[in-house]
């Protein structure tokens, strides 16, 4: 009886929630220095990775292959990381519970030969659970530049006078430069009259140092040298500015010094040029007499006395 007329679906019913978890992981990537690195410079990469699901994930591996224009500095990386013959920085966490997270780094240096402007890096990280992860790195390379140029204030100069030499030290690369050092060297046949901007003179090496230059700065110098009296011929003045950062840069000037011209001297007379003179004169005079004799003549025969 008592189940008689009953609706089956009059039946006490009850309900279940089943959380859904999920497996996430993040990969950071960040380098230091990051505004910019230079040739032969050391570059650190410090990777953060965690676990922002809601599951475990197992066997994560993180993977930094290096880009050609670095090189993997030996013990450099840290948590037991491996350095496969390719060149990629390994590490292998292991699994990880949700929530947790690491951070593992390495140092490299970059190379001589950059043919390109920025240095791109990427790494990877992957589980069992998870997609490969990637993310990049982009550091500007900055190429340094030095350029230096040199002028005379006469291309010829008569021995004895002044020479003025004009030099111009610019940075034109994208980075400072630190310990610059200017040396101009006079020719032997130069004498030493001064210079500016602090310069150090040692025989005839005239030197500057300076200890930074910011890029796409200039720098005038100058030195003044006289040529010696006794000298003809071309003298030459080398100039060579050399960095910590560049190879050394040099540029050479040639002056032509000449001897003052003399004044003619008068050319002395000659037994040759007195005869002459006698003679002209002695022609001269007889001229006259026979001149006088011949007007006394006509007088005579014509009565007058």
């Amino acid at each position: 009886d008592h189940g008689v007329g009953r609706n089956v679906h009059d039946a006490p019913s009850s309900s279940r929630t089943l959380d859904v978890l999920s497996a996430e992981l993040t990969l950071t990537k960040q380098a230091s220095p990051s505004t910019g690195v230079t040739a032969g410079q050391r570059v650190e990469y410090i990777l953060g990775y965690a676990n922002t699901g809601t599951a475990a994930v197992s066997e994560v591996v993180l993977s930094d292959p290096l880009a050609d224009e670095l090189t993997y500095i030996p013990e450099s990386c840290s948590d037991n990381c491996i350095v496969t013959d390719s060149g990629t920085v390994e590490w292998s966490p292991g699994t990880l519970t949700p929530g947790e997270t690491g951070t593992v780094s390495f140092a490299a240096t970059v190379g001589e030969d950059l043919a390109e402007t920025t240095l791109v890096n990427t790494a990877t990280i992957t589980s069992i659970e998870t997609k490969p992860l990637q993310t990049q790195n982009t550091v500007p390379i900055l190429i340094p530049g030095l350029t230096l140029s040199k002028s005379s204030s006469n291309t010829e100069v008569i021995s004895g006078n002044n020479l003025t030499f004009g030099i111009t030290v610019q940075n034109t690369g994208d980075t400072p430069l630190m310990a610059i050092k200017v040396e101009d060297v006079l020719d032997p046949n130069l004498n030493f009259i001064s210079c500016t901007n602090n310069c150090q003179r040692q025989g005839q090496e005239v030197t500057w140092s300076l200890a930074s230059l910011a890029s796409g700065a200039t720098v005038e110098l100058e030195v003044v040298a006289r040529a010696n009296t006794n000298f003809a011929g071309t003298i030459t003045n080398q100039t060579t500015g050399t960095t910590s950062e560049t190879e050394a840069e040099s540029n050479v000037v040639e002056v032509q010094v000449t001897q003052p011209v003399e004044p003619a001297a008068p050319l002395p007379r000659t037994g040759g040029q007195n005869i002459l003179l006698t003679l002209l004169s002695a022609g001269v005079i007889g001229s006259g007499l026979y001149a006088l004799r011949r007007r006394n003549k006509l007088r005579y025969e014509a009565g007058l006395r």
